[in-house]
Parts: structure tokens; C-alpha cells; sequence
């Protein structure tokens, strides 16, 4: 059993679709928010698990948010890959910089409710948790910057996070 399991993870770069992994990995972000995500460089990694490091990735909802990394590390279920799925089970993300915008609500306008919030949030979780289930992910040396119109933004610096998604829901320390 030993040899038949260091036999198919050796050969798998000969029966493995590399440009499909990668094309599949761009697609499932891109599904996941409706937004736009770059893609710099991708290694195929197959040993322990098969996975991807990502060089430079890019995510952009325009005029609403931005994430930068130096580099992204995404982990693929094994059993997945061998019946022709690529299933993230496992993503670490280092030196992001997130830049979020809010608009400046106008003089004498209703501020942005909280009702509204947590249906757009919920809204983003449902898309996450159902392209995306039972992902874990780590981010280290995040810079996190949050503009609210024209006022300064708020930066914070060094940011550790991990997430877990499960059962539909995101688990944030």
C-alpha cells in the first residue's frame, strides 16, 4: 500500500492538468466574491500534499476593497484532486495589505445601519462557505488600512489572524 501511494504521488505530475489547477484555483476565488482576482505566478507542489504557491496574489471589489500578499500557500484535498476537483482545504496568506474604502456618508444623511451590514456580511459568508467549505486559513504580517471618505485611514499594522469555515459559518481569532 505504501509503494502504491509514493508511486501515484510521484507520478502525478505526469496525469494532473497543471493549467487546469490553476486556471480552477483563479476560478473558485473569482466565483466565490464576484470580483476581480490576479493571479501572479503559480508553483504546483505535490509533496507532502499537493498544493499551490501563489506569487503576488491580487483581489479587488473596485472601489470597495483591495488585498495584496507577498505569497499564498493554498493546501488541496487530495481525494478531491484524484476525482478531478481542486478543493482548498487549507490556505496561508503572508504580508497582505488589505486597503478596505467606505463611503463618507453625506451631511444630513442616514448613516450606513448595522441591519445593512450584517446582511451584506452574511451575504459575502454564504458565498464563501458554499464555494469554499471546510477551509482553514492563516494571515501573517497583514497591514490593514480602512478609509472612510476623505478622512485619514485607520492602519493596523502587523496583523495575525486564522479563519475557519464550517458547517456554513467563519470562525475569526
Amino acid at each position: 500500500l505504501v509503494v502504491a501511494v509514493l508511486c501515484v504521488v510521484l507520478s502525478a505530475p505526469l496525469w494532473i492538468d497543471e493549467a487546469a489547477v490553476k486556471s480552477e484555483i483563479a476560478g473558485l476565488a473569482s466565483r466565490a466574491t464576484g470580483d476581480i482576482v490576479e493571479l501572479d505566478r503559480l508553483q504546483l507542489d505535490y509533496f507532502p500534499l499537493p498544493g499551490v504557491v501563489i506569487s503576488r496574489p491580487k483581489y479587488s471589489a473596485p472601489g470597495v476593497a483591495e488585498i495584496q500578499a507577498e505569497s499564498a500557500a493554498v493546501t488541496i484535498d487530495l481525494w478531491a484532486l484524484l476525482s478531478g476537483r481542486v478543493q482548498p482545504r487549507v490556505v496561508n496568506l503572508k504580508g497582505a495589505r488589505v486597503t478596505v474604502r467606505l463611503p463618507a456618508g453625506a451631511p444630513g444623511a442616514e448613516p450606513l445601519s448595522l441591519e445593512t451590514a450584517d446582511l451584506q456580511l452574511r451575504q459575502v459568508i454564504g458565498q464563501i462557505t458554499a464555494a469554499m467549505p471546510n477551509l482553514q486559513a492563516t494571515i501573517e504580517d497583514a497591514r490593514v488600512e480602512v478609509q472612510v471618505g476623505d478622512r485619514p485611514p485607520l492602519v493596523l499594522q502587523a496583523v495575525n489572524a486564522s479563519v475557519g469555515i464550517s458547517d456554513g459559518s467563519i470562525d475569526v481569532e
